[in-house]
């Protein structure tokens, strides 16, 4: 009874070992199997990482490349540009102006307008656009032959496109052109960041009023106010963007003069001269009525930041003279009203003001004080050429009254709503 009892025993205990042996082995199997399907996995996603890396290699030369190409135009294009400006009187040559005018046949000039566009017309851009480039038509445009074209900011649909030129005479030549807004490359890395920490000023009651919740800056310019985003955007449009697109669209790089005019700005009466061959004979490389002074708020330190570049270059960009002796003449708040002017556009899309002007829109001020073209247009044709190539015109530039009847014998009208004003309209009827 015993010996069975112990050979029971014995046989459950060799049973136990045998299945502890059997458990070891399947375990070690199965370890080693994971470390296998482990290693296969590591090596796997080792390969994927080299792919990746050589992917990335790859596409990083090709932006090299393409940054590469990218700038070699962009100089072809600059010294294409920059050609036609060494003629000018105010770059140090004589000449007629870049070829347009004087020996060169008509002059290649353009008005511009900047509309942004409200879907319900709210601020009344649109009607004021309208009755503007019909002004514009009868007392310019069709007189002496030149076409206009619209920058619009905003989703303009195609209809209103179409009916923008339906409503327009006939014999308007007219070119729209869709743009956007950006930031400079220091606000736009942290907009928000930014201009919350800029965009702050304190009212007459003491209180600090933050104004980037409501997407103002330039607090402090003109008083205690700030200015709505789409209006210092505009500033950088002006000051720099537009620059760009005039040098880089095929469609704008025949132009070498332009004409701004604002929306809310009407002409009374014909222009007395072709303005654009006015310039091109004298050699002008801007034309305006005369010099203004900004307000308090609006352009402290941009004299200073004009000249820091100049130091900074050397006194050259690109082979390109600067004249900060220029620079130094003029006053700080002096400047050449932006609501109608005109200009070579050659000499704006060059390598030289391209430069200048990328420099004073990442200072940041454009936004957080307001500054403006106006004031840099000044600085930057007194920087830029020898003896300050500005014409000015006071016979053309005359402004009128703001009221909407008995608008007299004044050049113009500029007054925001004059698109419905009937005194406005009236004046500006084809006979």
């Amino acid at each position: 009874m015993w010996e069975a009892s112990a050979l029971a025993t014995a046989k459950r205990e060799a049973e136990a070992e045998v299945a502890a042996v059997v458990a070891s082995a399947k375990a070690k199997a199965q370890r080693q199997m994971r470390a296998e399907s482990e290693a296969a996995a590591a090596e796997a996603r080792a390969a994927a990482d080299r792919s990746a890396a050589a992917d990335r290699k790859e596409a990083a030369a090709a932006r090299a490349a393409k940054r590469k190409k990218a700038a070699a135009d962009d100089a072809q294009k600059a010294k294409a540009a920059d050609a036609p400006s060494l003629t000018l009187r105010g770059a140090g040559g004589g000449g007629n102006g870049g070829g347009g005018g004087v020996g060169g046949g008509k002059p290649k000039g353009v008005a511009v307008y900047l509309l942004t566009w409200h879907e319900d017309n709210f601020f009344g851009y649109y009607t004021d656009l309208l009755t503007s480039i019909r002004c514009l038509y009868k007392f310019f445009l069709k007189p002496y032959g030149y076409g206009v074209v619209v920058f619009v900011y905003g989703n303009m649909p195609a209809a209103k496109k179409t009916e923008l030129r339906a409503r327009l005479p006939a014999g308007v030549d007219i070119t729209i052109k869709s743009i956007t807004f950006d930031y400079p490359r220091k606000i736009a890395a942290d907009v928000d960041g930014y201009m919350n920490k800029h965009c702050v000023v304190t009212k007459p009651n003491g209180k600090t009023y933050h104004a980037w919740p409501e997407k103002k800056c330039g607090c402090g310019c003109g008083g205690p106010i700030c200015w709505h985003l789409n209006y210092l955007h505009m500033n950088r449009f002006f000051t720099y963007g537009q620059w760009k697109l005039w040098r880089d669209d095929a469609e704008l790089r025949q132009y070498e003069w332009y004409m701004r005019v604002d929306v809310d700005l009407f002409l009374q009466k014909q222009v007395p001269f072709d303005p654009f061959a006015r310039m091109a004979q004298k050699g002008c490389v801007f034309m305006t009525g005369t010099s203004a002074f900004e307000a308090e708020g609006c352009y402290e330190g941009q004299h200073a930041a004009t000249l820091k570049f100049a130091a900074e270059h050397g006194n050259e960009v690109g082979g390109a003279a600067l004249y900060p002796e220029n620079v130094k003449k003029l006053k700080p708040s002096e400047n050449y009203w932006g609501g109608w002017n005109m200009g070579h556009i050659n000499t704006f899309k060059s390598a030289a003001h391209l430069a200048y002007a990328d420099y004073i829109n990442e200072d940041g001020r454009i936004y957080t004080m307001r500054w403006n073209d106006q004031v840099h247009f000044a600085q930057a044709i007194a920087l830029l050429t020898k003896d300050n190539g500005v014409c000015k015109e006071p016979e053309m530039f005359g402004e009128g009254t703001t009221s909407t009847d008995g608008l007299g014998s004044h050049q113009f009208v500029h007054m925001h709503g004059g698109g419905d004003a009937k005194g406005v309209i009236d004046k500006c009827m084809l006979d």
